[in-house]
């Protein structure tokens, strides 16, 4: 299990519903959660470490002997029957009679089942411990996380550390729920963005049982409400009439719907292609150089004319190719409104001070390279890139302003 698998902390009450999916995700891929459930009915126990069944408690036999005739050369040993010896205990198996060795061998397939589910629920355990200590705060952990208690014993302190209650989770996300349909009285530069709040905001509502969410007729028209006005309503009504059945009767999920409303976007909303910073002068350093070429090629010298010259030809310019997949967005978290090498979920050195990772995002973003080969090679590169280029001195950008046109495309082509 990997440690800080999303960009979870608990650090306050508002950390807590982020967090809490997140564990219960882990509890239930690891079947312990019925056993951490607070709101349970019945919870069940963790299990314990199960004893080795002990030898000395089967059956002994009696060790007879029979001696051969006195003029053999040697004595034998040979058993005589499997008679159980009622003061006698077994060291091991092989001084067991039949019975007691059958039972003590289906003792011990008993023990080994119940050895490998003890060790692989233990082992689950310890993982979850380890994540909640690399993503709870120090304060909390000392107050709520002592060493020797269960997990289900950690889990219901820190839940009442940070001040949550059950209630106040079903407000929050009854809260967060409104907030996300409001109506749009214009469409967003990033629409990317509020389908995502959106998705996680109902998936949260329909976990804490908001009543007005929980059957697609219901939040489909809170969904239709809150796009319509942003210019989706020719969007809507398709979608309506074409699943019309599925929203009657509750076949239409709400993860359905979010990635058929990601293609839309994507076809109406054009990647934003990121500007190219220009050094100042660069212009007139370009200028010159193209200048001084013309003059100093012996191929385009000509004799000097008496008359007026002619205006000449504009030269037809060349489009510079998108190299950057720009037609299809970010191939990491599918954001058509920036490129894959300007992402912050890829690359957070990058980002704005102000800027917040959403979770849903992050996670969206993690699996597409864990997924994705070809990706996952692309983000090595350009990481390993971004660290072995190195920005220009003011020395160098000085020199840059007065330099060839070559080295102003080698600066540009490293900006772009």
């Amino acid at each position: 299990m990997p440690s800080s698998s999303r960009n979870v902390r608990l650090e306050e009450a508002k950390d807590w519903s982020a967090w809490d999916r997140e564990f219960q995700s882990k509890a239930i891929a690891a079947h312990i959660w019925e056993k951490i459930d607070p709101e349970a009915e019945e919870r069940l126990a963790f299990l314990t470490e199960p004893s080795e069944p002990d030898p000395s408690n089967y059956e002994k036999r009696i060790m007879q002997t029979q001696q051969t005739p006195a003029n053999s050369t040697r004595n034998a040993s040979q058993q005589i029957d499997d008679q159980p010896d009622p003061n006698g205990r077994p060291a091991n198996a092989n001084e067991m009679t039949t019975r007691g060795k059958d039972d003590y061998k289906l003792d011990l397939s008993v023990y080994n089942n119940a050895m490998r589910r003890f060790e692989k629920e233990d082992q689950s355990i310890k993982e979850i411990r380890d994540w909640v200590g690399e993503t709870v705060e120090v304060h909390l952990l000392r107050t709520a996380c002592q060493p020797k208690e269960n997990l289900d014993t950690w889990y219901i302190k820190l839940r009442d550390q940070v001040g949550v209650t059950p209630d106040q989770i079903y407000d929050l996300a009854k809260t967060n729920y409104q907030l996300a349909v409001k109506p749009l009285v214009r469409q967003p530069r990033d629409m990317t963005t509020w389908l995502a709040e959106w998705e996680e905001a109902i998936n949260q509502a329909i976990a804490v049982g908001i009543p007005n969410v929980q059957h697609s007729r219901d939040w489909w028209t809170d969904f239709e409400q809150a796009i319509n006005k942003a210019g989706f309503d020719v969007w809507c009504r398709e979608y309506r009439v074409n699943n019309k059945d599925d929203i009657r009767n509750n076949k239409l999920t709400f993860r359905t719907i979010s990635n058929d409303f990601m293609t839309e976007i994507r076809s109406i909303q054009p990647p934003r292609t990121m500007k190219r910073t220009i050094q100042k002068g660069s212009h007139a350093a370009s200028f010159k150089s193209s200048q001084a070429e013309k003059t100093t090629d012996p191929t385009t010298s000509s004799p000097p004319s008496s008359g007026p010259s002619p205006t000449p030809a504009k030269a037809p310019r060349r489009k510079r190719k998108n190299t950057e997949g720009a037609t299809s967005g970010c191939k990491a978290c599918g954001n058509p409104g920036h490129t894959f090498d300007g992402c912050y979920y890829v690359f957070p050195d990058k980002a704005l001070k102000k800027w917040k990772p959403r979770t849903a995002i992050t996670q969206k973003v993690e699996d597409n390279i864990k997924n994705d080969n070809d990706l996952r090679k692309e983000v090595q590169r350009l990481k390993k890139r971004t660290k072995k280029v190195q920005f220009v001195d003011s020395s160098s950008q000085e020199g840059l302003t007065t330099d060839t046109g070559s080295q102003l495309t080698m600066k540009e082509d490293r900006q772009g």
